[in-house]
């Protein structure tokens, strides 16, 4: 082998690496943008949903979280059993339905909040109406950004697209249990007394 024909060897064994990596180099913020929005991955029998990480990461975030039956029952919570009924029963169906079942719960509940405290007029985004929860010091910084992953979680599920993985039944009933124990939260505010 001459001098030149290991260059040339050497030159066509880095072209397709080389060539990967500088497209890569070029899009690369193309490329992150369309990596943040991929919900899971799939290849034949090989599956991996990001949905599951993000409500584990959610799950983890609060260590207070699952003894939710108990607080549940501590605080006189009456729907919040029905609640997990209710998308136990979806989500044996569906559950990709369920997802946005247990979400409109948590709605349902900020706008009662919002609306039993007093503290501003309720606003039809239940992101706004958490906002207004946590400006009035009602929630802590933890429990607001758990509930803002658990609306990008529903968002992810509502906005669904295939090929990505589908939500098992066992990680809507995991929302399911976070959703209980956020209404179960919300239900316990109680309106401050005034200094005066």
């Amino acid at each position: 082998m001459t001098y030149l024909d290991f260059i040339a060897s050497l030159i066509s064994s880095l072209a397709w690496p080389a060539t990967i990596v500088l497209v890569i180099l070029i899009f690369r913020t193309t490329l992150s943008k369309i990596l943040l929005k991929v919900s899971g991955l799939k290849y034949k029998d090989f599956e991996l949903s990001f949905f599951k990480k993000e409500l584990s990461e959610i799950e983890a975030d609060s260590g207070r979280l699952f003894d939710d039956s108990q607080k549940a029952k501590k605080k006189g919570d009456v729907s919040s059993p029905d609640l997990l009924e209710q998308v136990d029963a979806v989500a044996q169906v569906s559950p990709l339905a369920a997802v946005p079942l247990a979400w409109s719960a948590i709605e349902a509940e900020l706008l009662s909040a919002v609306m039993r405290l007093n503290i501003y007029p309720p606003a039809s985004s239940a992101i706004q109406n958490i906002h207004y929860l946590r400006q009035a010091n009602y929630l802590g910084t933890e429990m607001v950004a758990m509930m803002e992953k658990m609306y990008q979680l529903r968002n992810d599920s509502a906005h669904y697209k295939p090929p990505f993985p589908k939500i098992s039944i066992d990680e809507a009933l995991a929302y399911t249990r976070v959703a209980q124990f956020i209404v179960t939260d919300l239900k316990g505010l109680t309106r401050r007394k005034s200094a005066n």
